[in-house]
């Protein structure tokens, strides 16, 4: 079944200013697999209804790039909702993992779930 985009909505607008999470996380809370991920990145990067696109990073924090939004005023942004930076890298302690996305949402986490690659 195909991820929808208000399931993607929904688990996005559980991260907080002064987080971040990752497109495999998004997609993992949603689907219990990462195979979702592209699909969340070309969502974000398409969709005016995406929430806060600025929290959703690639594997390891680092800002994916885009022909609408440049990496200096992703980060700025971050920055100004209180995620640390060390270089162009998120804060790995403000990372929010599907697990918790999940918590949030109200939802068990998926036992399945086999991710290889936390980010």
């Amino acid at each position: 079944m195909p991820i929808q985009p208000e399931e993607v909505f929904r688990a996005v607008g559980l991260v907080r200013p002064g987080e971040w999470t990752t497109y495999g996380d998004v997609s993992t809370a949603v689907t219990g697999h990462r195979h979702g991920a592209r699909f969340v990145g070309n969502l974000a990067a398409t969709d005016d209804r995406f929430p806060n696109p600025a929290r959703v990073l690639r594997s390891g924090g680092t800002v994916a790039p885009s022909p609408v939004r440049s990496s200096e005023r992703v980060i700025a942004r971050l920055k100004r909702e209180g995620v640390r930076f060390r270089v162009s890298r998120a804060d790995p302690s403000q990372h929010v993992h599907w697990d918790e996305l999940q918590r949030r949402a109200g939802r068990r986490a998926v036992e399945d779930a086999r991710v290889s690659d936390p980010g």
